[in-house]
């Protein structure tokens, strides 16, 4: 088993606790849907109960897990908010959304043969409630708690780290799976598992589709030379936008590098993010390629190498194969076409207007 999934399931080692009562001041329907949230829990109500073969239930899918946390980690990342290690509220809803277990999801209005529901679906109080469960929750690295870092110990409740990202996993399971086909109580690890299994991977797979540029073809001989055609415009347009965060100190060693944060300001300021290229999807890009490049790390910062394999792989969504072959062209042609016409003239306008202080240059 690789050193990646060992750590990550070093952090999954939870503690469940029981949800904290509903905050102050929450509507009477909103406490009603929460109750029934949870009104199939364990008779005894046992920490030891609920946790009991949830670990087991998630070590298989570690890897994938810790991925799709750092996906969504990383986009529309709030102030103080450090990407790859925490998660906000609002990035852990737009994950509850995507993998379609709300009300209207698709996951939520699919149905199983007999005409029953897939999943018992949830309401936006009921996400909120979870997350700060999993804020209050009791889940230690309980293998690894001398070599915890200071960033990467939980701030009080504010974000999700990675290990009560587990918690809420297993938390979203327990409420959406109230029965199992064959199985009308079924522990909180069935749950999980099911959950993990036809629900989050599903929906997540495409996220985590390896990239290989040297087995895929995009990166030959060809597409270097075309990068290598344009090798100094694409540097000034690098290295402008590499100096965009400044929030931090940390941000500030790191000015010749490229983070997350810092291509997606990059991609909004040229107006490509579409339908056909979402944050989501360009963030989940980023990860990928600097795996690719660097091994399996916590803190991600792209160098110029990383960064042309990157716009080789957006500029292959944009266009992809299929439409490359209906047109009669090449990839490194329309690549190159790509690069002389849209990529590099907009973004060296952009440049430009921060330079010459006529747009904002920084997050």
């Amino acid at each position: 088993m690789n050193t990646a999934v060992r750590a990550l399931e070093r952090e999954v080692g939870v503690h469940l606790k029981e949800a904290p009562a509903p905050a102050k001041g929450t509507k009477p329907e909103q406490a009603d849907a929460d109750e029934g949230a949870v009104d199939n829990r364990d008779p005894a109500g046992s920490t030891e109960a609920l946790e009991t073969g949830v670990d087991d239930a998630i070590a298989p899918y570690a890897s994938e897990l810790r991925s799709v946390f750092q996906i969504y980690s990383q986009i529309s990342v709030v102030a103080g908010q450090e990407p790859f290690k925490e998660l906000s509220l609002n990035q852990f809803r737009r994950f509850v959304m995507d993998i379609g277990i709300v009300q209207g999801g698709h996951v939520a209005k699919a149905k199983n043969p007999d005409g029953s529901k897939v999943i018992r679906s949830l309401i936006m109080a009921e996400i909120a409630i979870i997350f700060a469960a999993a804020n209050a929750s009791a889940a230690t690295n309980v293998l690894d708690e001398e070599e915890e870092s200071e960033s990467d110990e939980d701030d009080g409740g504010q974000m999700m780290v990675l290990y009560e990202w587990a918690y809420a996993i297993s938390r979203l399971a327990f409420d959406c799976f109230p029965v199992l086909p064959g199985d009308k109580a079924p522990s909180l690890a069935k749950r999980t598992e099911a959950f993990v299994r036809r629900v989050v991977m599903p929906a997540c797979a495409h996220l985590m589709d390896p990239i290989s540029p040297l087995s895929d073809g995009l990166f030959t001989k060809r597409v270097r030379a075309v990068f290598q055609a344009y090798d100094t415009p694409l540097r000034d347009i690098f290295g402008c936008y590499a100096k965009a965060d400044r929030r931090s100190a940390a941000a500030e060693r790191h000015l010749g590098e490229l983070n997350v944060s810092e291509f997606l300001f990059m991609l909004a300021d040229g107006e490509m993010l579409s339908s056909g290229l979402s944050a989501r999807t360009a963030a989940a890009i980023f990860e990928q390629v600097c795996t690719l490049y660097q091994g399996d790390q916590s803190e991600q910062e792209m160098l110029f190498p990383e960064f042309l394999t990157m716009l080789a792989r957006l500029y292959d969504i944009k266009l992809t194969e299929a439409d490359r072959q209906a047109e009669g062209f090449t990839f490194e042609t329309t690549l190159a076409n790509w690069l002389g016409d849209f990529f590099v003239p907009t973004y060296t306008k952009r440049v430009r207007e921060m330079q010459r202080g006529n747009k904002k240059a920084t997050l």
